[in-house]
């Protein structure tokens, strides 16, 4: 048949699956699938049938290059591919492909909670894309479950499309890692992925979507997750949900659903004949005592990526019964992840345990193998948020915010009568609400605009004049007045700055964590900062230049903090030149980008007289040789630690090759052993 090319992909021939491939549309025969590059499979209505193998291997195995499959009906479900009874996958491409299409069909797990289960691994560098698929029947608990779906790509400038793929249960209800769940997106996903007006609702064990530990980004557009165990739909910092619904409410959610205690005796009976003897997992003993995880709404956590950015965007999320008091919150930002945010968002809770929206401590990661987000990135921007419902707030507040510092909160309304309180900050510093709503956890209703100021200090413990300047929100000057005669301070749209008198201490007042401070002498030579009573962390020194042009540009006299009552300058050099930047400035206030950063290491002293005679620069030779000397040295060692991490890189690659190899043999294990059951079972 001629070319042809179906979102975005280009196929070179398209063939039909029953003229041309020999398929039985009723199943009698399994399935043989071709994998040639550049093929599309188009399939007629019908039920198809494949051997499952019981392993992770399955009849679409290996490199997929621009190949894809595709029903032809007017509906997904009017082309169903199921297995011939083992659990299995379907397709299990492999990292190198490129270009996989699966479109307008549907996997048919049937009526057996011990086998049928049917997954698939969609691997590529770059190009998945499904469209209209549905997942049909019931999902079982290990050993007999698999990932429905499991896309990822591989590059990092790599894209894929996953829209209108539904499944809806139901499943068995066990414990973290004793169940698949519905998809998952995992750790080499290094691309983005795109989920949109997908549904996924009644999936147990690890969820619905497991999608937050990877490099890569995710964006969810106008799904629906439902009665999903361990998270309703679970993401991570630098990945996006928009206009979104999440509901847990188990007393509406799929009849056949069975937590562990309720599995028949049966259906458990082939179970624990696979189960491992009891042991402190989930994985252990018998499937019976097997207790679901929890309950989350969203969980966004990137564990061990430590990843910031990203958020939630127009959504709904509602948690209105459940059937585990084991939970965190109906949203919930780990420990591992920051700088998210909750914008045009409506929350709901109606339960006891949990709250609206907890935001975990970044310097307590739950396990050891977590990362915490950058330093700069442990806040959270809440806007526009509506938290209501009868629960009490785990007897802690409606909103909870643990070292959540520089977060904000903005048109943000707390209606939860049964909560101690609407929002508890906790330690969090800097914290900014300026949301005139409602707060009623302590079951009044009061408007009230709340901000959080903290005293910023600068002391000068030194014998000289000094100089300083910060950037901060909320920013109210000193009005104190000191023994030189009246502070000399100056505030601007973003923060300020000031002259010190010896031994002179400014107190501003600022509702966020001061940044791009620097002071002249630098902090640890005698200028003292402390925000909330605590001492800042480390501070950009300042060169002689900007101290200079910033005291200009508000007015005061350069001649104010050049020289003090000695005639020294403020490092005690006597000159005037001491100061200066061994680099240039182009990184400092002045350009407006108000990094702070001065560009370069400062002199210790000035060039000793005579050194530099012969030298227009004003650097003598001497000098210039022990600083070629210094680059050539700080070259070779960048270039060892190089070959080092090349060498690492290498042994790492190595490494997987290995493990994928030693897989594929254990996956060759397993399918030996079925295949001798099975022989067994014919021939005895």
């Amino acid at each position: 048949m001629t070319p042809d090319t179906r979102h975005g992909i280009q196929f070179d021939r398209t063939v039909h699956a029953v003229d041309d491939l020999g398929w039985s549309p009723d199943g009698d025969e399994p399935i043989d699938v071709p994998t040639d590059d550049g093929l599309l499979i188009e399939v007629p209505p019908g039920e198809y049938v494949f051997e499952g193998s019981g392993s992770k291997h399955g009849p679409v195995d290996g490199t997929l290059r621009r190949w894809g499959i595709r029903g032809t009906g007017d509906d997904p479900a009017d082309v169903v591919v199921r297995s011939d009874g083992p659990s299995t996958r379907f397709i299990n491409s492999s990292f190198d492909s490129e270009g996989i299409l699966v479109e307008n069909l549907a996997f048919d797990n049937g009526d057996s909670w011990t086998g049928g289960d049917i997954g698939n691994a969609l691997r590529a560098r770059d190009g998945i894309e499904v469209h209209d698929v549905d997942h049909l029947g019931r999902s079982g608990a290990e050993p007999f479950c698999r990932w429905s779906l499991m896309p990822l790509i591989g590059e990092p400038g790599g894209e894929g499309t996953i829209e209108r793929w539904r499944k809806t249960g139901p499943s068995i209800y066990v414990g973290h890692g004793s169940s698949d769940g519905g998809g998952g997106v995992f750790n080499r996903h290094e691309g983005h992925l795109t989920f949109r007006e997908c549904h996924v609702a009644n999936q147990g064990g690890d969820g619905g979507l497991y999608t937050g530990k990877h490099p890569g980004t995710i964006r969810f557009e106008d799904c629906e997750f439902e009665h999903n165990d361990m998270a309703v739909i679970r993401s991570a910092a630098g990945s996006e949900l928009h206009d979104c619904t999440v509901v847990m409410d188990w007393e509406n959610a799929h009849p056949d659903n069975l937590l562990a205690s309720e599995i028949p005796e049966a259906v458990r009976e082939v179970y624990n004949a696979h189960r491992k003897p009891f042991d402190d997992t989930n994985k252990g003993g018998p499937i019976e005592e097997d207790q679901p995880t929890g309950v989350n709404g969203v969980y966004f956590s990137s564990a061990q990526f430590g990843k910031s950015g990203g958020g939630i965007y127009g959504c709904t999320v509602e948690i209105r019964s459940v059937y585990s008091d084991r939970g965190q919150a109906a949203i919930c930002i780990n420990n591992s992840d920051g700088d998210v945010e909750i914008h045009d968002t409506v929350v709901v809770v109606d339960v006891d345990g949990l709250p609206a929206i907890w935001c975990r401590d970044p310097a307590d990661q739950r396990l050891s193998n977590h990362t915490p987000p950058p330093d700069d990135a442990w806040n959270v921007d809440l806007r526009n948020v509506t938290v209501s419902g009868d629960g009490d707030g785990d007897g802690r507040a409606g909103i909870v915010l643990e070292n959540r510092h520089e977060s904000r909160l903005e048109a943000v309304d707390v209606a939860m009568p049964n909560a101690p309180q609407g929002v508890d900050i906790g330690d969090s510093r800097g914290v900014v609400r300026t949301d005139g709503g409602t707060d009623s956890g302590d079951g009044d209703d009061s408007e009230e605009t709340i901000d959080t100021p903290m005293d910023l200090t600068f002391t000068n413990d030194t014998d000289s004049t000094a100089f300083y300047s910060f950037r901060a929100d909320g920013v109210t000057p000193p009005d104190s007045v000191s023994e030189a005669g009246g502070v000399r301070s100056h505030k601007d749209d973003d923060g300020g700055g000031g002259i010190l008198a010896p031994r002179e201490t400014h107190t501003w007042r600022v509702v966020s964590s001061p940044g791009n401070c620097s002071t002249a002498p630098t902090r640890g030579d005698g200028v003292v900062v402390t925000v909330g009573g605590d001492s800042l962390g480390e501070v950009s020194p300042m060169s002689t230049p900007d101290y200079e042009a910033l005291a200009e540009s508000w007015g005061y006299s350069p001649a104010d903090f050049e020289r003090d009552d000695s005639g020294d300058t403020p490092d005690g050099s006597g000159g005037d030149s001491g100061g200066d930047s061994g680099g240039d400035s182009d990184g400092d206030e002045r350009d407006g980008d108000g990094d702070g950063d001065a560009g370069g290491e400062e002199e210790e002293t000035e060039p000793p007289a005579g050194d530099g005679a012969d030298d227009t620069t004003g650097v003598s030779p001497e000098r210039v040789a022990a600083l070629e000397a210094t680059v050539q040295d700080l070259t070779a060692r960048v270039d060892a630690q190089s070959e080092a991490l090349t060498a690492a890189k290498t042994a790492r690659s190595e490494l997987q090759a290995d493990l994928d190899e030693a897989e594929a043999r254990l996956d060759d294990i397993e399918a030996d052993g079925w295949l001798r059951r099975r022989l067994t079972a014919l021939f005895g």
